[in-house]
């Protein structure tokens, strides 16, 4: 369990550094929205209307996906995603996977059970 801890404080400290660089305020020009598309990590993304709650959406000239600006629900980083494997692998239910890491119970049995079709079976 000592690894455990080892490693949910380096992912709080890769954290804090995440948001400290994004406490900086940088002047863009106009059209640049500051948007990165999620598919394919390109910037020319342009306005496209807004959803009926509110949300602005966007769409990415590169690849041509749109996506809204605050999505509401968060996607499953890798390395959390790396770590509710290790946690269940060495017998942590669901529940408290999710409850250490910060996503719901389903979010959590959603993607380990994803990733584990996606591997092969000989490995």
């Amino acid at each position: 369990m000592k690894w455990l801890v080892l490693m949910l404080q380096e992912m709080e400290e890769a954290r804090k550094k995440v948001r400290l660089k994004g406490n900086k305020k940088v002047r863009r020009k106009k059209g640049e929205h500051g948007v990165v598309c999620r598919w394919c990590g390109s910037r020319e993304v342009v306005k496209n209307g807004k959803k009926p709650d509110g949300r602005q959406t966007y769409l990415c000239k590169e690849c041509g996906r749109r996506m809204v600006e605050k999505p509401k629900y968060k996607r499953m980083r890798e390395e959390d995603l790396k770590l509710a494997l290790k946690m269940r692998a060495e017998g942590m239910s669901y529940g408290a996977i999710g409850r250490v890491l910060g996503y719901s119970e389903a979010a959590i049995r959603m993607n380990i059970s994803k990733k584990t079709l996606k591997t092969p079976s000989g490995t």
